[in-house]
């Protein structure tokens, strides 16, 4: 082969893999133009002094990893002592920047899971194709979620706690790849300021 004509053929494979990315970017259930990373305020500074992880990413070893409102599992804002408020606050990644008490399905396209919960939707959420629906509704009453990996090392009490949440729909059990995933909101444009914040998902990504 001459060598115009290999350098035409590398041309067109380059052309070809950036059309393919391009069009895997545009099918993503995330716009990562969009991905914010969630603000670092120190709960514990606001909430009676309490110890929380403060970080927003979690490891899994192929463990389920629990959805849910914290406030079904313990008392997390308020017990100082009570050995699932720790755990929980130790363990899981809590997100409460998002608008309030609300609800959505669960999303899974590698390496995105969403939680699509931002007022911009008009007529509620739908799953583009190729989406796995890992839970048709989770919600919250307190305006706030936690993923916390379910390990052997979490106290019985806790695991029986979220059996019944679980049990009563109130949370969902996700069965994520093991990974280290990383958390964000996906801001939206809101039509006021004081409104941003109710137009937002909840996004995590497989690193």
């Amino acid at each position: 082969m001459k060598p115009s004509s290999l350098l035409t053929l590398s041309a067109a494979l380059m052309l070809a893999a950036t059309t393919s990315c391009s069009r895997m970017n545009s099918n993503s259930i995330a716009d990562t133009a969009r991905l914010v990373v969630p603000p670092n305020e120190d709960l514990g500074d606001a909430v009676a002094g309490l110890k929380f992880r403060g970080l927003f990413s979690l490891e899994t070893h192929g463990e389920p990893v629990l959805l849910t409102d914290p406030i079904y599992l313990a008392d997390i804002y308020n017990s100082k002592d009570d050995e699932r408020a720790v755990y929980v606050r130790g363990h899981g990644v809590l997100l409460v920047d998002f608008g309030g008490d609300t609800g959505g399905p669960v999303w899974w396209q590698p390496p995105y899971l969403l939680l699509p919960i931002s007022m911009h939707y008009k007529d509620g959420p739908t799953p583009p194709r190729g989406v796995k629906v890992l839970a048709d509704e989770v919600g919250c009453d307190s305006g706030s979620f936690v993923f916390l990996p379910v390990t052997d090392q979490m106290p019985a009490s806790l695991k029986r706690e979220i059996q019944e949440v679980v049990r009563k729909r109130n949370g969902a059990l996700l069965p994520l790849p093991a990974g280290r995933y990383s958390f964000f909101y996906e801001q939206f444009d809101a039509p006021q300021s004081n409104m941003v914040a109710m137009y937002r998902n909840i996004v995590a990504r497989k690193d």
